[in-house]
């Protein structure tokens, strides 16, 4: 409107237009320009000293960080403004559990959440997730993979899972098959030895590997199975855009975990061994 003003409203000069001149354009808009400076100005100083004024009011929650318990040495701070209350966390501590929640799975399959406040569970706010990024920075505390990933995808959780949808079922089936005792791991290495000894047309004895497993699930040979296998799937997620390449991968570490077809009395003497007069499931 101003800029409008800065120009005469009409032409051709006549009597008429001067006298409008002296409350239409060209005189007041300069004035109006500088008013204007003036209110933002006065504006963005209120503002700063109302958000000062409100900070110093805050309360603060707690002393000691919930992770190690001791004062933070890097402290992150999370504020609630609707409670005006104020939390303090180590930065190491908060990073770790960004990334947890970013990273969370269930078995094989990425279950991703939000990011939030460990004293409350309240997940983050957008303003948050931006102030503690700042504060990482500051910190000097290197941010995690996950939690720079999230970053790039604008802070949207759905974009985060589409977008690194590889990067977190990798991450969800290394995790899982560091995991001996559970019920994945031992699910996905009974299916890679009976798909192994299907390729190779040879009998598997399904029912004495899921009991030694379930019984020994970190003897050597389970191991020497569990390499094969995690390379095994890790191939079909890292190669499922290149369908020759994954198959030709997978065969070759089919050939080669084939051979621990030699060490299959190792299982009949182990259980012989060590379970005496309990049950053995028959072959």
């Amino acid at each position: 409107m101003i800029s409008a003003w800065k120009a005469p409203p009409f032409e051709h000069a006549n009597s008429f237009t001067q006298t409008l001149d002296s409350f239409w354009s060209p005189r007041v808009a300069p004035v109006l320009a500088h008013c204007v400076k003036v209110i933002n100005r006065s504006r963005a100083i209120f503002r700063k000293f109302l958000s000062i004024w409100r900070y110093r009011r805050i309360r603060t929650i707690n002393d000691d960080d919930i992770a190690t318990l001791e004062p933070p040495k890097n402290p992150i701070y999370i504020v609630d403004w609707r409670t005006r209350t104020k939390y303090k966390l180590e930065a190491t501590s908060i990073m770790r559990d960004i990334t947890a929640r970013l990273t969370s799975h269930d078995g094989f399959w990425p279950c991703t959440q939000e990011p939030r406040n460990p004293f409350t569970n309240a997940p983050l706010t957008l303003s948050l997730k931006i102030s503690i990024w700042n504060q990482l920075a500051y910190s000097g505390i290197p941010c995690s993979t996950a939690f720079t990933a999230f970053r790039q995808s604008r802070w949207d959780l759905e974009a985060f899972e589409s977008e690194y949808s590889s990067m977190l079922q990798l991450n969800a089936l290394r995790k899982t098959m560091k995991n001996t005792v559970s019920i994945d791991y031992r699910d996905r290495i009974l299916d890679f030895i009976q798909y192994v000894y299907d390729q190779k047309s040879a009998f598997c004895p399904t029912n004495i590997y899921r009991f030694a497993i379930q019984k020994f699930p970190n003897h050597s040979l389970f191991k020497s199975w569990a390499a094969p296998c995690k390379r095994f799937y890790e191939i079909s997620i890292i190669y499922r855009e290149s369908p020759e390449l994954l198959h030709a991968l997978q065969t070759l570490i089919v050939a080669q975990a084939s051979v621990l077809f030699g060490k299959q009395r190792t299982i009949y003497t182990l259980l012989k061994n060590n379970m005496h007069s309990q049950y053995v499931p028959p072959v």
